[in-house]
């Protein structure tokens, strides 16, 4: 009996599972790339806003990586039974084809994300910092032939590339970026990252050493200008601090220093190295929160309130850009069992630290207009720790240091002692 000639003839395991490792591949690319440069984005940026630390962000990430996986996957296995289900040939040809351009113009897209996919990602140019008598650092995404000459231009000396040659993407990128700098005579520093999954602890000892000891120029990239260059901007940041802070530059005043209160309240000792302050106007933060000498900060300031919000937007910015340590702890009115919670957080703190709180009273300890997260979060703390200087709060302040200031000038927020 002649067979039909619109018959289909089943096709073997192999070509199967060839196929599919196949469009698995273009999907990843294209599917991962999206999810990169939009979800990932939303997330690490809300996550930053909320005061989440490096590790619970690296965790949720992985979460997000896997989900990624598993729907690249079921999303491949639909369209190659989609493929296969097909009785033209030519239509699974097509689709074939179609993943084909998706992930060719991805793949060209990543042979310079600077290009495109950094903007869309959020990336791109990421200031600049230097080290105190040492370095000058540039961060940004992937710099082409062009952007290096040009960085060369600037008085650029010498490129650090966080890119890693694990991910198969970004090797050519790094072949590519080895070979302009040897033509352009630029030092070019592997520091390879891969954000979330790794410690990386190798690479940022590199970053830290270079901020250490290192003469010039450096520009410092990834792929996309973010996530990466973040972790190496606040790596390197942080070890400027440092070494201002060992430099002969005058050291900052404290706040047992301080003689008037601040703009929005006074301060209160909770215990040694440890205080509550309300938000500070812009000489204050500069004077008392930037120079490091207020360690890390937990800001008890509530989002939901447009006026905190929007402090909290402005602090979270300065505080990234100095490298302070810091986590977003909104303490809502009346809420005693959360404002317990903070206070053990706090207490667990290592030294010095510093709470936030929208304002405190003034001298007096009288409560006032917006005081309450103050009061609570101080009660709470004096109630778990009753040896404590919070479990008698005292809000006077030195007035011993008065005499310190030039002219009686408390507004500037420093001292030159």
């Amino acid at each position: 009996m002649a067979t039909s000639a619109s018959a289909r003839v089943r096709p073997s395991a192999g070509t199967v599972l060839g196929t599919f490792f196949y469009m698995w591949l273009l999907v990843g690319l294209v599917l991962g790339t999206a999810v990169l440069v939009g979800p990932v984005r939303l997330i690490t940026e809300g996550m930053g806003r909320a005061g989440w630390e490096q590790s619970s962000q690296d965790h949720v990430l992985i979460v997000v990586i896997l989900l990624y996986l598993v729907f690249s996957l079921l999303l491949t296995r639909l369209i190659v039974g989609i493929m296969f289900r097909a009785r033209n040939r030519n239509t699974r040809w097509a689709i074939a084809a179609v993943f084909t351009l998706l992930a060719a113009g991805t793949a060209w897209e990543w042979s310079n994300p600077a290009k495109l996919l950094a903007g869309i990602a959020g990336g791109g140019d990421g200031g600049s910092y230097n080290v105190t008598g040492g370095a000058e650092f540039l961060f940004g995404a992937y710099p082409d032939e062009p952007k290096l000459d040009s960085l060369k231009k600037a008085g650029v000396t010498a490129i650090i590339s966080l890119q890693h040659p694990g991910v198969i993407i970004e090797r050519e990128g790094i072949s590519a970026e080895r070979d302009a700098t040897r033509r352009l005579h630029l030092q070019f520093i592997q520091a390879p990252m891969l954000p979330w999954v790794s410690d990386n602890e190798e690479s940022l000892e590199k970053l830290r050493q270079i901020a250490r000891t290192g003469k010039g120029k450096y520009f410092v990239h990834c792929g996309l200008g973010r996530d990466r260059v973040n972790v190496a901007k606040r790596i390197i940041e942080a070890e400027g601090i440092k070494i201002a802070q060992n430099s002969g530059v005058k050291t900052a005043t404290g706040f047992a220093d301080r003689p008037d209160p601040f703009e929005r309240g006074s301060l209160a000792h909770l215990e040694p190295g440890k205080w509550l302050i309300p938000y500070p106007n812009k000489h204050e933060m500069f004077g008392f929160i930037l120079g490091g000498q207020a360690g890390t900060v937990i800001s008890l300031l509530d989002a939901t309130d447009p006026e905190q919000a929007a402090w909290n937007a402005e602090m979270e910015k300065l505080l990234k850009e100095y490298a302070i340590p810091f986590v977003m702890r909104p303490l809502p009115q009346n809420d005693v069992a959360r404002a317990t919670e903070i206070a053990k957080e706090v207490r667990a703190v290592p030294q010095p630290a510093t709470v936030i709180a929208p304002q405190t009273p003034n001298e007096d300890g009288k409560p006032r207009t917006h005081t309450q997260a103050a009061l609570a979060f101080i009660t709470a703390y004096g109630r778990i720790a009753p040896k404590s200087f919070a479990a008698k709060p005292n809000w006077h302040l030195n007035k011993a240091a008065q005499a310190t200031y030039k002219y009686g000038d408390t507004t500037s927020g420093t001292v030159e002692k």
